[in-house]
């Protein structure tokens, strides 16, 4: 899965993919994943959540949540900003769905609808007064089925700060060290929040942010594989080959060489 940065997207990100694999994150859009086949979990706010094929995820705005894939997957995404949804809005933000998965048997055929029509409109979308009523329909259907309940400023927990400022200075040297100072904790409680909160130790996180930034670099720029580590935040060329083919098997320049892009197919009906 190539990532969804904050700093550098349209209103509106639509896609399919397949074997979606992303680490925590969060960002300030809404975000719903339709699983066409195989199996995708969830770690949401501590939670782990099992969707099936034909189910709906929703992640409201600065939710901390990441993808697993237990086997071949094909999803569809739409990542929006909150400011398309209409009178909705104010329903998304402070706000979680206490049932995040309506499974196909609650799922409205406007819904799917909508989740079709969007996979048809040429990326990227310029459209967005269409995309918005899109948008306003699903909502319309999906709330009342979410059972949206206010979040706790208790809950919230040092998780989004510590994923905010590790999103905003990947690219630069990062450690341990600078985050924990940022953060203003002990950098072995950090630790801990990363592997029992998380699931993830930080070394694997930073590498995954970065390479994930360099297959988006090597597919849409045309800037030299040297440079691209450079961009993603290596200081170091060969520390960026060998965690590069540890996340995909392959060397950057062979997987630059292999990639090819998923085109976006529709959602069936």
């Amino acid at each position: 899965m190539i990532p969804f940065f904050q700093s550098n997207h349209p209103s509106v990100n639509v896609f399919r993919t397949e074997n979606i694999s992303f680490p925590v994150h969060l960002h300030d859009e809404i975000e719903f994943l339709y699983l066409h086949s195989g199996k995708v979990t969830v770690l949401l706010r501590d939670r782990q959540i099992l969707i099936k094929p034909g189910s709906l995820f929703i992640a409201f705005p600065n939710t901390v949540h990441s993808y697993v894939s237990d086997s071949p997957s094909d999803v569809f995404l739409v990542i929006s900003a909150i400011n398309l949804c209409g009178s909705h809005q104010k329903h998304l933000s402070g706000y979680i769905p206490a049932n995040p998965v309506v499974d196909p048997r609650n799922l409205h055929r406007d819904v799917l609808y909508c989740l079709h029509q969007l996979s048809l409109m040429a990326k990227p979308i310029h459209d967005t007064a269409v995309c918005s009523a899109y948008l306003q329909l699903m909502l319309c259907r999906l709330l009342p089925v979410l059972d949206i309940v206010k979040v706790k400023t208790s809950e919230t927990g040092l998780s989004p700060a510590i994923l905010t400022y590790i999103s905003e200075n990947f690219r630069e040297h990062l450690s341990l060290d600078d985050i924990a100072r940022h953060i203003g904790i002990n950098k072995c409680y950090l630790s801990r929040i990363f592997n029992q909160k998380l699931l993830i130790g930080f070394p694997d996180y930073l590498h995954t942010l970065r390479v994930n930034l360099a297959k988006e670099l090597l597919i849409k720029t045309d800037l030299s594989i040297s440079s691209v580590s450079d961009s993603c935040g290596y200081d170091n060329f060969r520390t960026f080959n060998r965690a590069f083919k540890a996340k995909t098997g392959m060397t950057p320049s062979e997987w630059q060489k292999n990639q090819n892009l998923i085109p976006g197919n529709s959602v069936p009906t």
